[in-house]
């Protein structure tokens, strides 16, 4: 399953306990026992993300505290809330819910608040049309199209509800009773499937096969039947890796975050099933250039207000040390970065020195050295960041790019230097054991995200590096049936990342290919400055590096105005690698907070310096 969209009612609610038999006259004493995003819903969204679908919630609340506090804890839960919208003015739907202690019979005290009926955008209802399953309540039964595949919540009364062509109707007996008489009289009504989900004898499935029909206890959690438990497929959490290899869930076969977006999707996966891993870590910090130490210092300060432990070791390397010895880095660097577990890089460049001496004196040789052979770049639109396209559509892909060969392999040379005949030859150079592995982990992240992957390729043009990629990848997709595969020229993939961005997901590509696509992506999501990235040799020990793609941007060094949230997320996608999953996870949803919060660069239309973002996201960790 891709991904899954919730539509309806969201309140907040708040749940008291009561005491059964209050003395006669005497006061009633409630005790409050939690507040939490109510609405059928909503609760269903929730309890789809807590068995690991992917989840999307369509919905409204007001624009006051209540309306913040819901989709706070929707997205806490893992749901998506994109598609939540706020409605200026309006105030937010609230319910006081009193539970006696030993009968648990309730009583509700319920505000419907005043946001208008709910219109979904456009975006909304082409994303519930892609999706595998859209589950609505009494508030999302007329707002949703007909050629979607619904399930309705019965547990309120539905003006007009019409069974047919709906794949689940799941009411109390109640109400059952009251709109249909029987499960049998709702399965003619066209319900491939009833299952009562609060009856006199618990939950019960209802299909109109002998085999099917009748009254079984729930089983697991409460009102959970085994039957769909079978119809709602779990997935394992997944970590910030698993998420890159993403959300975070779906955000729409042509949107759909995540992970799985977690994630659905939670905002790096569902790592927070991770432990730390109790040991310390050496991280090599190489803080480079122009911009890179200023962006650096405040992801540092991030970590450290995790309290991990975690020990950096600068390495001064970069165009002053060219300046001192002629060289980007000494002679040995292989050998010191591999006595760390990673390596968290700001950026290297400076006017003073040449662009292809600073890259083949430090990052090339880094990446081929240690053969980082996967480059992963996720690009996602954070919530409160602006988007440069018309509409504000979601952006969720992830960028799997071979970091160690094609264009980029150095294989060439130059002749006849000065004279008119003067040549320079440059070699692609495609492997297949060099393109295999890539599109092998690249179908693997396919699989814990929205299962499709996209192959960026040129072989119309390109007779012979490209063909064999081509070739390659037909052959990894033969073993990983599961993956919706596609093979886009670069050219016109390129048009479609701007044109329809929602319908990417896993993009893999070559060394010149990948670097071109990941700076259109990054200025999808906001801007080079919020772009991420980390080089990995998965399946090794061997340290990654990771990195904001940003580069050392000279022009604003020392002004302190450089955007540090690509920085920031890259130290969050380190101390996942790095094994500590609920720190990466508690960072990058801060940083998404802090981003949604309004604390943002000027270059993201804020006004917040490059410390006040490190110091808002250090603050709230």
């Amino acid at each position: 399953m891709s991904y899954v969209v919730c539509l309806g009612l969201a309140t907040q609610d708040t749940i008291f306990v009561v005491p059964s038999h209050p003395e006669p006259d005497g006061r009633v004493v409630a005790g409050e026992l939690a507040v939490a995003g109510g609405g059928p819903g909503a609760t269903a969204a929730v309890a789809l993300a807590r068995l690991g679908v992917p989840v999307f919630f369509v919905g409204s609340v007001g624009d006051d505290e209540v309306g913040a506090a819901i989709r706070a804890g929707l997205e806490r839960e893992g749901v998506d809330v994109s598609e939540l919208a706020l409605v200026p003015g309006a105030r937010s739907p609230q319910s006081s819910i009193l539970v006696e202690a030993e009968s648990a019979s309730r009583a509700i005290v319920h505000f419907p608040g005043t946001v208008p009926a709910l219109t979904p955008s456009e975006r909304a209802l082409d994303m519930m049309r892609d999706a595998d399953w859209v589950h609505v309540d009494h508030v999302g039964y007329a707002a949703a199209p007909r050629d979607a595949r619904l399930s309705i919540d019965g547990g309120n009364p539905i003006p007009g509800l019409d069974l047919a062509g709906i794949q689940l109707y799941s009411p109390t007996q109640s109400t059952l009773e009251r709109d249909f008489g029987s499960a049998e009289a709702a399965l003619a009504a066209g319900a491939k499937l009833v299952v009562v989900t609060r009856g006199e004898h618990g939950c019960g499935a209802y299909s109109g096969t002998g085999a099917d029909r009748g009254v079984r206890e729930p089983r697991g959690r409460t009102g959970e039947h085994a039957r769909c438990r079978r119809r709602l497929p779990r997935r394992p959490p997944c970590s910030i890796r698993a998420w890159l290899a993403a959300p975070r869930c779906a955000r729409v076969r042509e949107r759909v975050r995540r992970p799985l977006v977690p994630s659905a999707r939670r905002a790096l996966g569902d790592s927070d099933m991770r432990g730390g891993s109790g040991m310390t870590h050496r991280v090599a910090v190489i803080a480079g250039d122009g911009a890179g130490p200023e962006v650096v210092a405040e992801a540092r300060k991030a970590v450290d207000a995790l309290g991990l432990e975690l020990e950096w070791i600068e390495l001064p390397w970069g165009t002053d040390h060219y300046h001192a010895h002629g060289a980007m880095m000494p002679p040995d660097a292989l050998e010191v970065v591999r006595k760390h577990d990673a390596v968290l890089l700001g950026a290297v460049g400076d006017p003073s020195v040449p662009d292809h001496v600073t890259l083949w004196g430090l990052l090339l040789p880094l990446r081929q050295g240690l053969d980082l052979w996967a480059n992963l770049r996720p690009a996602r639109l954070l919530d409160g960041v602006p988007s440069p396209l018309a509409g504000s559509p979601a952006v969720d892909m992830l960028f799997v790019r071979e970091n160690t060969e094609g264009e980029y392999a150095g294989v060439g040379g130059r002749a006849h230097q000065g004279l008119p005949h003067e040549v320079g030859i440059e070699t692609a150079v495609f492997t297949r054991e060099g393109v295999r592995r890539v599109v092998k982990h690249a179908f693997e992240l396919a699989e814990t995200r929205r299962g499709v992957l996209t192959s960026a390729t040129k072989s119309n043009a390109s007779r012979y590096g490209y063909v064999l990629w081509d070739e390659i990848a037909e052959e990894v997709a033969a073993e990983h049936p599961d993956v919706r595969y596609e093979r886009v020229l670069v050219d016109a993939l390129a048009a479609r990342m701007v044109r329809s961005p929602l319908s990417l997901d896993v993009v893999v590509a070559s060394n010149l290919f990948g670097d071109v696509l990941t700076d259109i992506a990054a200025e999808l999501q906001g801007g080079m400055g919020v772009a991420a990235s980390a080089s990995l040799a998965p399946g090794s020990d061997t340290p990654g590096i990771f990195e904001p793609v940003h580069g050392s941007a000279p022009d604003i060094a020392g002004r302190g105005i450089a955007n540090p949230v690509g920085a920031i997320w890259s130290a969050a996608l380190m101390l996942d690698h790095l094994g500590e999953g609920r720190a990466a996870t508690r960072l990058m949803r801060t940083l998404e907070d802090v981003c949604r919060g309004g604390t943002r660069t000027r270059d993201l239309g804020g006004t917040a310096s490059t410390s006040d973002v490190g110091d808002a996201v250090s603050a709230r960790v």
